[in-house]
């Protein structure tokens, strides 16, 4: 607001995909709402910034999740997570980036829906290239 002024504004950050279950319309995906955090990737030139993906059930939220958004809309990546790994020895546990099967699979889902030609493929290969494990929930 400006000294002196009576003008107001409003900032308003919101998702910029939406996707309704055609079986019940209740069921709604939205995403693409900015965390404001980028960030670099395993030394990868991506560029990368965090969303936020909600689904919301009767219009209520239900659940949230962050994902990746990589190389301005390329691809979408599912959150990492650092992760020791024992391999028997007391001395040198190696630390694995990985991924949870639920992030992975909403991951593969919203380069679908957004890119429904050649979104698998690209999400193959940005999954490949990223040398995230896939890990159960």
């Amino acid at each position: 607001m400006d000294a002196g002024t009576d003008e107001h504004w409003v900032k308003v950050d919101s998702h910029t995909h939406l996707a309704v279950y055609r079986a019940n319309v209740g069921l709604r995906l939205a995403w693409g709402l900015k965390t404001g955090e980028r960030m670099s990737f395993d030394g990868r030139p991506w560029e990368v910034t965090g969303l936020l993906a909600d689904a919301f059930w009767q219009g209520a939220l239900v659940a949230r999740w962050w994902v990746l958004h990589v190389d301005e809309g390329a691809c979408y990546l599912p959150q990492p997570f650092t992760e020791i790994v024992s391999t028997g020895q007391a001395i040198g546990q190696p630390i694995m980036d990985t991924a949870k099967a639920s992030g992975v699979n909403l991951a593969r889902l919203l380069q679908r829906l957004v890119r429904p030609g050649a979104g698998a493929a690209e999400f193959e290969r940005y999954w490949n290239e990223s040398r995230l494990t896939e890990v159960p929930d």
